[in-house]
């Protein structure tokens, strides 16, 4: 993708975390995605929203209050959108980077834009979904949601089999919260596919909280985003990290005899 002159990147946190705890995860990849195109720096910005709680994702209560939020808090961050690029003005790219379910915030979001009516000063939107909380059946035929993938030029997904969250608690969440029966979270396979997905990134042995603390991530969004950079300036994934030390022979502790 070719690299604008003017862009702006949104980061948006996703479940169960506070606004402390997201300020300080999201100010970390700052400042790794700046430690590879140090030009986004100054045009990262974070966005905080209601998705904290202080009980385990299965609790019916918790999940159902935090799901809410998504969905309410969609209306609020569409007025910022359309306050801020409204107008027209000189148009600048918009790059949101969500994770978990704040990637439903970020989709119900762009779901509320009827078709046509993007606000004018977004030239190109793109949109990256890291480890998304979000029903695979929102993007069927017909779908809530598949909406909100015609209103972005650029539709990533990072997913990861190894995600425990994904894997083992977001369909029972979902089911208690009533939106959904068992579905399979969008993160967990980057299903369905055959959908508008620009591209679909494994993300190998990735659990739920590694994105935002991979150097690997901020280095594809670079990639994605257009920004060349060197051999010398990437990282070990993590999935090479586990194999390495999964090989590491054991260390019997000399007892003397």
């Amino acid at each position: 993708f070719l690299r604008s002159r003017k862009r702006t990147v949104l980061l948006v946190h996703g479940y169960n975390v506070s606004p402390e705890e997201a300020v300080q995860a999201m100010g970390k990849f700052k400042d790794t995605l700046a430690y590879y195109a140090p030009s986004l720096f100054a045009d990262t910005f974070i966005c905080t929203w209601a998705g904290n709680w202080s009980t385990p994702l299965v609790r019916p209560g918790a999940y159902m209050s935090a799901l809410r939020n998504a969905r309410e808090s969609s209306e609020t961050l569409l007025d910022l959108l359309r306050d801020r690029y409204g107008d027209g003005g000189g148009g600048e790219d918009l790059v949101i980077v969500a994770h978990s379910l704040g990637c439903r915030l970020v989709l119900e979001t762009l779901a509320r834009i009827p078709p046509g009516r993007r606000p004018a000063g977004i030239t190109k939107l793109i949109v990256i979904l890291m480890a998304a909380a979000v029903p695979v059946d929102y993007f069927s035929p017909g779908g809530d949601l598949l909406p909100a993938l015609r209103t972005a030029e650029v539709t990533v997904v990072l997913f990861s089999e190894a995600d425990r969250v994904l894997s083992r608690y977001f369909s029972l969440g979902q089911t208690f919260a009533r939106d959904g029966l068992f579905p399979e979270a969008v993160g967990l396979r980057g299903n369905p596919r055959g959908t508008p997905w620009t591209r679909a990134e494994p993300m190998r042995e990735f659990d739920h909280s590694d994105y935002w603390v991979e150097m690997e991530t901020a280095e594809l969004i670079c990639r994605i985003l257009g920004f060349s950079l060197r051999a010398s300036q990437s990282g070990v994934p993590l999935a090479t990290r586990k194999l390495l030390r999964s090989r590491q022979p054991y260390m019997a502790p000399f007892l003397p005899g």
